[in-house]
């Protein structure tokens, strides 16, 4: 699907949608935008890489959107959340299978519940994974972000997660 002013892809139709390759950002534009309900994302194993002054690799910009799934691949790199599902909140949404690493926001922020699974998130600014309320978290690794590893809301559960910090001061873990 064709991007625009802000993004280089952007999804504006319910349905199922795939990656055929490796993405790279642009400055100033999204990877993905997700701007409708009823997406499923699968990035098929591929990396969406940022470049400086990027925004969201993947990134919901539609307000109380639901039914969103994003999974199986990487983002890294990008100048703000490696997935987006949060600052347009967001709900009953999945993200599953995604590396997020070296973001300058959050790796992963998802909105109200939403179930979080079997991703990792690495060295990003923010938190390695930012919820909402009523989100479930799972089988996820965090390591050496500069805020939080898990940062949850209200009447969230996490299980069979690993979370680690590193002072980003420190020269070796």
């Amino acid at each position: 699907t064709p991007g625009d002013a802000d993004s280089l892809f952007k999804i504006t139709q319910p349905g199922s949608y795939y990656l055929t390759g490796n993405i790279t950002g642009v400055a100033g534009r999204h990877g993905v935008e997700i701007a409708t309900s009823g997406v499923s994302l699968d990035l098929m194993g591929f990396t969406l890489t940022g470049v400086a002054g990027s925004l969201d690799g993947v990134s919901v910009t539609v307000n109380n959107s639901q039914n969103i799934s994003v999974v199986n691949g990487s983002v890294r790199s990008w100048g703000d959340e490696g997935v987006d599902l949060g600052t347009m909140p967001s709900r009953g949404c999945r993200v599953e299978q995604i590396l997020a690493v070296s973001n300058a926001g959050n790796g992963i922020a998802v909105g109200l519940a939403t179930t979080v699974t079997n991703c990792s998130a690495y060295i990003n600014t923010g938190h390695g994974i930012a919820t909402n309320s009523g989100c479930a978290i799972s089988m996820c690794t965090t390591y050496a972000n500069s805020d939080n590893g898990i940062n949850t809301g209200a009447g969230c559960s996490v299980s069979a997660c690993s979370s680690g910090y590193c002072c980003p001061a420190c020269s070796a873990p």
